[in-house]
């Protein structure tokens, strides 16, 4: 049997009248302030750069000493945590502890340092990028996955790897390819660390970068090495091998390049650098090259890691590699690997970090987070009302709603361009039912309305007696002019409504006042034509003859006093 279908009555539209119209759209107005502004949430509002991802906390936006807007993301300390996004939330409750765990240690480590140069003059503790650590805000939580990784945040509260009493330097890579690397191998300059010592890994066959291949024609890698002076290449290239030097020798995996006229050595993961970047610059179609493990994704890189060996067919250049970053630390797939075979957080930990304790440590209230810079201009809003002010703790917008775009000035100033029609009265005008989708598994109504300000919008479905909510609309922040608001006929467990008489009642509500509008409509059942009128489904009777006749509508207008 074919399912039930909704229908509305085919050219029935109500256009309901009786409300003010929309004011014309006021041109945005700017101001400007000295040094920078701050947005900061009122109650549980999550603050967005438009059209990337969203944020709790405060989000400080200033001039770049570069040149262009930096922004830098206040948030409370385990709330950072949730929005890192170094592993696969669908990945098993003891790897994502793990994680947990060398995330938080990493970051305090961080603090426990201070600053980096970058850092102190933009005002941030540690960086969203792979350079840090991957943050992606609020989004992280909200996707599929999120509920996992926020679990094993709140599980691993205060929990921190230490040496000695204090936080270590919880680096960790993707794929170590079977075994990591000291810290004084790969990270020359620092010296060996107690804790940071090479392990086997025995465990990583999982990862898509456990073993990879990389090929280039000989007069491709000739075009990248002659041009670039980090990985020089004297005359023709005659031979290419790898040099890896033994766990403690404190030398760094080497590239030998043998040219026509001399012989380059150069660090493994520089020409794994240099090489990955041009080739993606100069031949972007051909790489990266697919990864076999992958099917239809590319490698992260051409070159993805300092493990790598060569061979030369012909004209072409074969790199054979395994492992994904640095090899440092523990090994994010190493760590997936020995979950699945039933190793816990701890003993994970201590496996990749020797001579350490996991135990609970003192935390800040708060961390700064370094978001980006550089930015020709940065529009913000938010999921509610916020307020924006200067950094001197001036309140330049006690109330904002909608989007508000930052643009650097002159002299250390910048400029917030106001949203459309912020400066006001909230008026909701220009209502329309109509039937929007008729399928045989959906149905929708469409109500047309605008607004005259930013606002945040919701809708109920209730019944006409009684005043049941047979549905509710999340709330959604709308910007100046038309928009659309969808009731799916169904109730908001799913179940589809019974016939009767419904009102729709659609709420704005904004800095500039609430407004509220209720549309009468009916629900009537009527036969299936596809079983001869022995079962029914629903029918929505729009009432009407013509466009209009026989509307009530009920409109209040409620105003800030």
């Amino acid at each position: 049997m074919k399912p039930r279908t909704f229908a509305a009555v085919a050219g029935c539209v109500l256009v309901l009248v009786g409300l003010a119209p929309a004011a014309a759209a006021k041109e945005s107005r700017s101001l400007s302030v000295q040094g920078g502004v701050r947005f900061v949430p009122i109650g549980q509002t999550a603050l967005a750069e438009a059209g990337s991802a969203r944020y709790r906390g405060t989000l400080d936006i200033a001039p770049a000493p570069k040149g262009g807007l930096s922004m830098v993301n206040e948030i409370a300390f385990e709330d950072y945590l949730k929005g890192i996004a170094e592993v696969p939330g669908r990945w098993p409750a003891q790897a994502l502890k793990a994680q947990a765990i060398a995330a938080r240690t990493y970051v305090l480590w961080e603090l426990g340092r201070g600053r980096s140069p970058e850092g102190r003059q933009l005002g941030y503790d540690i960086c969203a990028t792979v350079a840090c650590q991957v943050y992606r805000g609020l989004d992280n939580e909200s996707g599929p996955s999120g509920a996992a990784w926020a679990d094993a945040v709140e599980s691993t509260r205060s929990v921190a790897v230490t040496h000695g009493g204090k936080p270590i330097l919880a680096r960790y890579h993707s794929t170590s390819g079977g075994r990591t690397r000291n810290n004084e191998d790969v990270f020359t300059s620092e010296g060996p660390r107690p804790y940071l010592t090479a392990v086997d890994s025995p465990y990583e066959q999982a990862s898509p970068l456990f073993k990879w291949s990389s090929r280039f024609q000989k007069s491709q890698l000739e075009q990248i090495l002659a041009a670039d002076k980090e990985v020089p290449l004297r005359g023709q290239l005659v031979d290419i091998r790898f040099v890896k030097h033994p766990d403690g020798s404190a030398k760094p995996n080497e590239v030998v390049i043998t040219g026509s006229s001399g012989e380059t050595t150069v660090r493994a993961a520089t020409f794994s650098r240099v090489v990955s970047r041009e080739a993606k610059k100069r031949w972007p179609d051909e790489f990266p090259p697919a990864n076999p493990a992958l099917p239809g994704a590319r490698l992260p890189d051409a070159v993805p890691s300092s493990n790598m060996s060569f061979r030369i067919e012909g004209d072409a250049v074969v790199i054979d590699g395994s492992g994904w970053g640095h090899g440092v630390g523990m090994s994010q797939y190493g760590a997936l690997g020995m979950a699945e075979e039933g190793i816990a957080a701890e003993e994970i930990l201590k496996h990749f970090y020797r001579d350490t304790s996991v135990e609970k440590i003192a935390e800040p209230d708060q961390v700064r987070v370094g978001i980006s810079t550089g930015a020709e201009k940065i529009v913000v809003q938010g999921s509610d009302e916020f307020r924006i002010e200067s950094f001197d703790g001036k309140v330049i917008v006690e109330r904002a709603l909608g989007k508000y775009t930052v643009e650097p000035k002159a002299r250390g100033s910048v400029s917030i361009r106001l949203p459309e029609g912020s400066d006001s009265d909230l008026v909701l005008s220009d209502l329309a039912l109509s039937r929007s989708s008729v399928t045989q598994e959906v149905n929708e109504l469409a109500l047309t309305y605008a607004v005259s300000r930013p606002a945040v919008v919701s809708f109920e479905v209730r019944k006409v007696e009684g005043g049941e909510v047979v549905y509710s609309g999340e709330e959604k922040v709308v910007d100046p002019g038309t928009a659309t608001a969808e009731w799916p006929v169904m109730r908001n467990d799913g179940r589809r409504p019974p016939s009767g008489e419904y009102a729709l009642v659609l709420t704005a509500r904004s800095p500039g006042g609430t407004r509220e509008a209720s549309v009468p409509f009916t629900l009537e059942s009527a036969p299936d034509p596809e079983t001869d009128g022995k079962s029914s489904a629903p029918l929505i009777i729009l009432a009407g003859l013509g466009l209009v006749i026989g509307l009530a509508v009920a409109v209040t207008l409620i105003r800030r006093s």
